[in-house]
């Protein structure tokens, strides 16, 4: 008789091996079904970022930039109207203090202005992974 027989035979004639086999198999689905949960609400986020950028609009220049540490050392800027924008690690690395910001609704690209430099910062494509500066 093959071993794995026995193994079976055990988990189905023996009440402790069958409760053990069915917890096992009980922790191994809450594993599974909280990673495929974790995955959704991490989608779901990065789908809510992506949509408030699209309605995004903004023409102004940097006043100040840093990290807020009672945020979740979260990147953020200040521009000239006052408003506060919490950014990623890749925006704050591109921009400076006095750059002008131009951002079109409907668009995730952001035209940063540095002098007679223009530089290009696409949202999207920082969100998917694909922005390496």
């Amino acid at each position: 008789m093959n071993p794995n027989d026995r193994l079976v035979e055990k988990i189905i004639t023996d009440t402790r091996y069958f409760v053990i086999f069915i917890i096992t198999v009980a922790i191994m689905f809450g594993f599974v079904l909280q990673k495929c949960n974790k995955d959704s609400n991490e989608s779901q986020l990065v789908l809510n970022s992506l949509h408030r950028n699209l309605e995004y609009k903004k023409e102004a220049y940097i006043i100040r930039k840093g990290i807020d540490s009672s945020n979740r050392n979260m990147p953020y800027v200040i521009f000239s109207d006052k408003e506060k924008l919490d950014i990623g690690n890749n925006f704050l690395k591109l921009i400076e203090v006095g750059d002008s910001i131009s951002k079109k609704r409907s668009s995730t690209i952001y035209y940063i202005y540095r002098g007679k430099k223009i530089i290009k910062y696409d949202f999207f494509e920082d969100s998917k992974g694909n922005y390496n500066r």
